[in-house]
């Protein structure tokens, strides 16, 4: 399941999965909500996990980023150490599909949402 937290409505959205993550839920957000967000994304797996995904997903994600993102910025949050791999991972997705945003892994979420602030 993934929230969506509004930390300043229409500038910075964090998005927090909770449990295995459903890449087609995840593809829907990108889709419907990426494009009305102007500064900074956060995904946040501090409560979720995404260790079922595979290279297949991330190629997907980027893709579908690249055609819908409009932010400046995206930082990622996971506390276990098989999550923030997986977010090293798509940022090599992302950088080859030419995803136009900036990227940035974290493992503090505070620490994210001052980087998105900037």
């Amino acid at each position: 399941m993934i929230f969506e937290n509004q930390i300043i409505p229409r500038e910075i959205h964090e998005f927090v999965i909770e449990g295995p993550c459903d890449i087609q839920e995840v593809i829907r957000i990108i889709e419907t909500r990426y494009p009305a967000i102007s500064k900074g994304i956060l995904w946040n797996v501090t409560a979720g996990s995404l260790a079922h995904l595979g290279p297949a997903d991330m190629r997907l994600i980027a893709n579908t980023a690249k055609m819908h993102a409009v932010h400046k910025k995206t930082a990622y949050v996971g506390m276990e150490a098989g999550d923030f791999g997986k977010f090293r991972q798509y940022e090599t997705h992302a950088e080859l599909s030419e995803v136009p945003t900036v990227m940035k892994v974290f493992h503090d979420a505070d620490e994210a949402l001052e980087w998105l602030k900037q």
